[in-house]
């Protein structure tokens, strides 16, 4: 299967396009800027051939490449520009699973969500129509822990949308990089697991750390 990750230069969608590599998927990485997606291709390519993974099936193109390639999206794009620029991609989107990632961080405190904070994937899901199945997922697992590809992932991560099936695919993804994969209720619980990445962007920095992650106890 493969997977478009949308704004995939940032360092989440990288991140996450190495560990699907990993997997067996084959990955379209895209960005407005083609040339910034080839380089970011090249060096992800070159560190997995060092960890000894092929890379054949990682590529690079256009954000409208990846929509129109792929089976599954994967968006990563910031909080502030997702809807404008996936305005564009609707078509190439219709009757695909699409993966928000994104969170409404207060650009003046990034350790909280924005004041007037709605859910990106709700805003996705009402720009993008009933036709796209978007599902929210991947807030709190951390960029510098899925980038080291000799690290085994310990981190939960937690699943929300309305659609079963879409839902189940996702988990499934998650729980093929190497998460354990929950799912928590419908497309409004995106709100609660954006807040959850503000609280982890806290420690972190109050903490002086790169990775800290969720593990629940009790399951």
């Amino acid at each position: 299967m493969r997977v478009g990750i949308i704004g995939g230069t940032g360092s989440l969608g990288q991140a996450l396009a190495l560990r699907l590599i990993k997997a067996g998927y084959q990955v379209e990485l895209g960005s407005r800027d083609k040339g910034k997606a080839v380089s970011a291709v090249e060096s992800l390519q070159a560190k997995l051939r060092k960890n000894g993974i092929g890379a054949e099936n990682l590529r690079a193109g256009s954000n409208q490449e990846a929509a129109e390639l792929a089976q599954c999206v994967i968006i990563t794009i910031p909080y502030l520009t997702d809807v404008t620029l996936l305005e564009n991609l609707k078509g190439q989107l219709q009757g695909k699973v699409v993966v928000d990632c994104t969170v409404g961080l207060d650009p003046n405190n990034i350790t909280e969500v924005r004041k007037d904070h709605v859910p990106s994937a709700l805003r996705l899901q009402e720009v993008m129509g009933s036709g796209v199945r978007v599902i929210a997922a991947f807030h709190t697992v951390a960029a510098a822990k899925l980038s080291e590809l000799d690290y085994g992932l310990k981190e939960d991560t937690f699943v929300a949308g309305e659609d079963g099936e879409a839902k189940d695919f996702v988990i499934k993804l998650a729980e093929d990089v190497g998460l354990r994969a929950f799912d928590v209720g419908g497309l409004r619980a995106a709100g609660t697991l954006e807040r959850l990445t503000a609280m982890l962007v806290g420690l972190n920095k109050r903490y002086r750390r790169r990775g800290i992650s969720i593990k629940l106890t009790g399951v």
